[in-house]
């Protein structure tokens, strides 16, 4: 898939042990990456992918969710985001 030249970008949801490995290969193959967390195992994993992005000019993003993303929220989060809001937090900013 990430050879596909049709793509800008890739999510990467696998396993953790994978990440780094197949956030290098989506650089190298020119391709931005957007990667759950955590991106790498270890420092040096990190390096090789800072390594592996600083000459692509792709971004490497880590998926982080808050405490406002529909999926962390405590109850009911597809009726509230179809209100518009998706937590307790955001019904009182209304």
């Amino acid at each position: 898939m990430i050879a596909d030249s049709g793509l800008d970008a890739v999510y990467i949801p696998l396993p953790n042990g994978l990440h780094g490995h197949w956030t290098v290969a989506a650089l190298r193959a020119g391709r931005h990456v957007l990667c759950e967390n955590p991106v790498t195992a270890n420092a040096a994993e990190a390096q090789h992918v800072a390594e592996a992005a600083a000459p692509s000019g792709r971004v490497v993003r880590a998926e982080v969710h808050g405490r406002h993303t529909p999926t962390s929220c405590d109850e009911r989060p597809v009726r509230r985001m179809r209100r518009g809001r998706c937590c307790p937090e955001c019904e009182n900013q209304k």
